[in-house]
């Protein structure tokens, strides 16, 4: 499947908030030990995603947005 830049652009900002209010979240936990638990299950889940990804990588991403400033 392709995908234009655009829409990879958007599916990417969408995952960082998504992830962003998972962080919050996490940071209201008070036990650290089910803070930890959920700070250990996100990472196995981006594990996850960046082994399915198949789009450019972020540093490829992040070059290509430079070169259009």
């Amino acid at each position: 499947m392709a995908f234009h830049t655009e829409a990879i652009l958007e599916k990417i900002d969408r995952l960082i908030k998504e992830m962003e209010d998972i962080r919050r979240g996490l940071l209201k936990v008070q036990d650290a030990e089910e803070r930890e638990k959920a700070w250990d299950n996100l990472m196995r889940l981006s594990e996850e995603v960046s082994a399915k990804w198949q789009g450019p990588s972020a540093v490829d991403e992040i070059k290509a947005q430079r070169d259009k400033r």
